[in-house]
């Protein structure tokens, strides 16, 4: 990854801080982290985890924006998933996989 970008994604009540970066949903950068606030998200449901997929999705878009091949940028968010999965919570893990699971499904349901 060029510029050493992780992904932190989890649940962060003590997040709770007066800025306007508080009320955003995520991702938003901490210094070389991109920040996804999962206490947000009902990771109980379809749409949470699905919301939860999404914002991953984009902070590995905004942390590997540099790239030039697509060799290289699937290097780096390969890299930056690996480095975010130490930040996260085992529950928010269990709902990104099972919203990859789901969203594989749709897709092949769709293809149908």
């Amino acid at each position: 990854m060029t510029n050493k970008t992780g992904i932190a994604c989890a649940a962060l009540a003590a997040c709770a801080f007066a800025s306007p970066l508080a009320a955003k949903e995520g991702p938003y950068p901490v210094g070389d982290t991109f920040v996804i606030r999962a206490s947000k998200l009902d990771l109980d449901s379809v749409e949470g985890r699905a919301r939860l997929l999404r914002a991953v999705d984009r902070a590995m878009e905004m942390a590997c924006e540099g790239e030039i091949t697509r060799s290289e940028e699937a290097r780096c968010k390969a890299e930056a998933m690996a480095m975010s999965k130490g930040a996260m919570s085992v529950r928010v893990q269990e709902a990104l996989r099972l919203a990859e699971a789901e969203g594989r499904r749709t897709r092949m349901a769709e293809q149908r």
